[in-house]
């Protein structure tokens, strides 16, 4: 077997995580974020404000309920920066773009733990 396909038989055993958003009044899941992601979140974003639709671009597309499923949907962005959730968005966000410890890679760590 090839060292990348090794790599990708890892990556598909990386369990979910989860982080519970006071302000949706629920737990949301969610995978690493890999580089190719947050490229393509780059790419979905506008001049007016970077940073906040980087935010709500990366939750859009993260977000996942507790079977793997999305939450959202593209066109839901828009609709998404309209409500009051800023710093729900902007902790979630965060929590979605930590770096996965060796444990987390290796299927050794509690994927609740947050």
């Amino acid at each position: 077997m090839a060292f990348i396909d090794e790599l990708k038989e890892k990556a598909s055993l990386v369990p979910l995580k989860s982080h519970y958003v006071a302000g949706f009044g629920r737990r949301v899941y969610f995978k690493p974020t890999t580089p190719h992601e947050t490229a393509v979140v780059k790419k979905m974003t506008h001049d007016d404000d970077p940073a906040v639709f980087f935010m709500v671009n990366l939750v859009v597309l993260k977000a996942l309920d507790e079977n793997g499923k999305r939450l959202f949907k593209n066109a839901d962005a828009e609709a998404l920066r309209k409500l009051p959730f800023q710093p729900d968005l902007t902790e979630l966000a965060s929590k979605m773009q930590e770096r996965i410890s060796v444990e987390d890679a290796e299927g050794n760590s509690d994927p609740n733990q947050n």
